[in-house]
């Protein structure tokens, strides 16, 4: 609804959907950010196409009762003022206690999360599309503590490093197409917990750049999902040795003696998806049925 400006509150007895849990705005560019506030089962909001109402942070009426969070940014966006956006989510970090899932895609404006970062309460954080936006401090990563899902997808073109290691709860990790990451790794601290990690994805941008995994996999013990995929060259760290209880595994590489004789794949006993790709003028494939032959030569 492009010319829609103003939501006007139903005034009478009873108000408006009072079991409303879920509510999407898209494409409604004139639209102020003066919703109803007296929506108290709201649950999940999707916002996209909707500039005007990250302008007026200050006037919006955010349920405190807001679970999951989805902010997209399109066409209309271009017109929004850079800083509308940590402006709006802190607004909305602020209100919401009970925020679990929290999503952003294709925001090119935003640079930083709120100076005083996103809530703890967060169970899953997706970023798709926000190149410019700085990752929140390594050192913050601890207070994370109910943080399970996280995903960065095309994303924190200023991070260059990762630790798998940071947030004491994580259990499924997607790292795809940051421009500028050359480094996985794990901290060699004497006080780090065992990990928590299941499934681990790992892509580098399309580029020839080499990505260093400085990882000693065997200290990922839950980790069940493995899928690695580099358009440069793929270095491992010496003597890699895969963890036990792996259920599959899938590597696409450049380039790069992986010497997965050294791996360990016979001590595997779970795993039951294994798929090694070696990509350049013409791609090697390297499956579960070709495995063991494969690793005789």
């Amino acid at each position: 609804m492009p010319n829609w400006k103003d939501w006007i509150s139903f005034e009478g007895i009873n108000l408006a959907f009072p079991k409303l849990r879920t509510m999407q705005l898209s494409n409604c560019p004139e639209l102020r950010g003066d919703l109803p506030s007296h929506l108290s089962c709201m649950e999940e909001i999707k916002i996209g196409g909707c500039y005007k109402i990250l302008e007026t942070p200050h006037t919006l009426n955010w349920p405190s009762t807001i679970k999951r969070v989805r902010i997209e940014e399109d066409s209309y966006a271009q017109h929004a003022a850079a800083e509308s956006y940590p402006m709006f989510i802190s607004k909305m970090i602020t209100s919401s206690i009970c925020l679990t899932h929290f999503e952003l895609y294709c925001i090119q404006s935003l640079t930083a999360f709120p100076t005083n970062g996103l809530p703890t309460s967060l169970q899953s954080l997706y970023i798709d599309g926000c190149r410019k936006l700085s990752f929140m401090p390594f050192e913050t990563f601890q207070n994370y503590t109910s943080l399970v899902n996280l995903a960065i997808w095309n994303s924190c073109d200023s991070l260059t490093s990762f630790p798998l290691d940071g947030f004491p709860a994580l259990q499924t990790l997607t790292v795809k197409g940051c421009t500028s990451m050359n480094s996985i790794y794990i901290s060699e601290s004497p006080s780090r917990r065992q990990s928590t990690l299941r499934s681990l994805t790992i892509g580098s941008h399309d580029s020839d750049e080499t990505l260093k995994l400085n990882l000693g996999l065997d200290t990922l013990t839950n980790l069940e999902h493995l899928y690695f995929r580099c358009y440069g060259e793929l270095s491992f760290c010496e003597g890699v040795c895969l963890p036990s209880k792996l259920q599959s595994i899938e590597i696409s590489f450049k380039g790069t003696n992986l010497h997965a004789k050294e791996w360990g794949l016979q001590d595997l006993t779970a795993l039951s998806r294994l798929a090694i790709r070696e990509r350049g003028e013409m791609e090697n494939t390297l499956t579960m049925e070709s495995c063991e032959k494969s690793l005789d030569k």
